[in-house]
């Protein structure tokens, strides 16, 4: 694939350390792959659930939040706050089908997530209060491990 192709281009071009993110171009809700690299090793972080899909679980994709805390010329604030923003979004989503019709999330791992969240949070939580109250919780369920 595409992506595992990249990965392997920046680690045969000399860099010790090349991660692939999910991230989000322009503020809009489509995810888009970039190749971050660094001439060491550096320090690596999860992928969010969020982001589960095949591609992503295979080469083991990471969240531009969890990298940013490592990495500060990563990304920018805007950013990161939409970012943010955006996780609470769809983990408030993921809380509202939960809570509507458990089977019509088919993911087994985000139905998985959603009970976790509903548990953590409760049933009828909002979005404002992902953000704002509990939002380094939300971001330890959702980006569960650091891998090294």
């Amino acid at each position: 694939s595409v992506p595992e192709l990249l990965l392997e281009s920046a680690q045969n071009n000399g860099f010790k350390d090349a991660r692939l993110l999910l991230d989000y171009t322009h503020h809009t809700t489509a995810f888009r792959w970039y190749l971050h690299c660094w001439p060491e090793k550096a320090q690596g972080c999860s992928q969010c659930i969020l982001a589960e899909n095949e591609v992503s679980n295979r080469i083991n994709a990471q969240c531009c939040l969890c990298l940013a805390d490592y990495d500060s010329s990563f990304s920018n604030k805007k950013h990161i706050i939409w970012v943010k923003n955006d996780h609470a979004r769809r983990a408030r989503q993921l809380i509202r089908k939960y809570n509507h019709d458990p089977n019509i999330i088919d993911n087994e791992v985000l139905r998985n997530l959603a009970v976790k969240l509903r548990e953590a949070f409760g049933a009828k939580v909002t979005q404002e209060d992902l953000v704002t109250i509990h939002y380094k919780r939300l971001e330890n369920m959702l980006h569960p491990s650091i891998i090294e």
